[in-house]
């Protein structure tokens, strides 16, 4: 990453770091698996990611599972053992036919250095049916021992996600969406002025549509209006597009402009993606972007930000991948 102050000082950052191992046991033939090491929970998103063990047996319509482990450290996502936590879940699916669902229940429990940080239960429900998808989420926090004494609800409901998007025809498609989530960790593979931007402009609620003029072409708008996140209450405007036809074009090419705002400062953010086939073993990307803010009238000095990668996947032999 490299960015540069508007009194003229550069600065440049790298970071590299091998951040997840684990193995996995296959139990029978039904998918029921035991897996230990750093991983996520693919039936529980919020859990995010964790150090320890899951154990999880699954059937065609049922699945039920027991974790447990530490959070890596937040600063340089080592092994740590200050935040231990454990979950159960049990889930209900159906998965065949036109209608299509999943539901989930779990108890979650965190504790740091022998204290509660928090004990809650955790809904999750998927939907779908021919052109509609649903998904939603609500947590639920179980207050006991020094936050009961604090004067809290025995439960309060906290976190509530909600996603929809419907497909009007094979070629336009419309969705909306609500975001009240108070504590999200997330794992990504890389971080860069972009993925900070959108943890800024995170909660909130958005509408937007994305269509397919012609076969190459999809075009994307979002409307977003943020009133928690890092940057306070804020509007957004997001416009995406992107070409993929390896007959007139080798490189796939994708783009977005995003402009936000508020009482206290306006910026633009340019993001442009380059993805190129070089061998059928070897991918090639390239992208980058600016990101430009101004606080008139405040202290503050102005935002200016860019940041270029280049990316390389090589697939080998019997599986490996680099």
């Amino acid at each position: 990453t490299w960015s540069r102050s508007t009194t003229g000082a550069d600065r440049d950052e790298g970071r590299e770091r091998v951040y997840r191992l684990w193995a996995d046991w296959k139990l029978g033939e039904g998918g029921s698996s035991l897996r230990v090491g750093r991983q996520s929970s693919p039936e529980l998103a919020h859990l995010s990611i964790f150090d320890g063990a899951a154990l999880a047996w699954r059937s065609p319509r049922w699945s039920a599972g027991l974790m447990g482990g530490s959070q890596p450290d937040p600063g340089d996502f080592g092994l740590s053992s200050d935040v231990v936590e454990a979950g159960a879940f049990v889930q209900r699916r159906q998965r065949e036919g036109p209608r299509r669902w999943d539901l989930t229940l779990a108890g979650i429990a965190s504790y740091q250095e022998g204290e509660i940080d928090r004990e809650y239960l955790y809904l999750q429900g998927r939907w779908s049916r021919r052109r509609l998808w649903v998904f939603a989420s609500q947590e639920v926090d179980v207050n006991r021992g020094w936050k009961r004494d604090a004067g809290a609800d025995a439960l309060s409901p906290t976190s509530t996600y909600l996603h929809a998007r419907y497909e009007v025809d094979p070629r336009l498609a419309v969705r909306a969406g609500l975001d009240r989530r108070e504590r999200v960790r997330l794992w990504r593979d890389r971080e860069t002025p972009a993925t900070d931007f959108e943890d800024r402009l995170r909660r909130g609620y958005w509408v937007g549509v994305e269509g397919r003029p012609s076969r190459p072409w999809r075009l994307g708008l979002d409307l977003r209006r943020s009133d928690g996140g890092g940057a306070g209450t804020a509007d957004a405007v997001a416009l995406r597009t992107s070409f993929v036809d390896p007959a007139v074009l080798p490189v796939d090419v994708s783009a977005r402009i995003t402009l936000y705002g508020n009482d206290r400062f306006d910026g633009w953010m340019g993001v442009l993606a380059l993805g190129w086939d070089a061998h059928e073993n070897l991918r090639l990307g390239l992208d980058g972007g600016l990101r430009r803010e101004s606080y008139d009238g405040f202290v503050q000095e102005d935002t200016n930000a860019g940041w270029l990668s280049l990316d390389a996947d090589l697939y080998l032999r019997g599986g490996w991948y680099l």
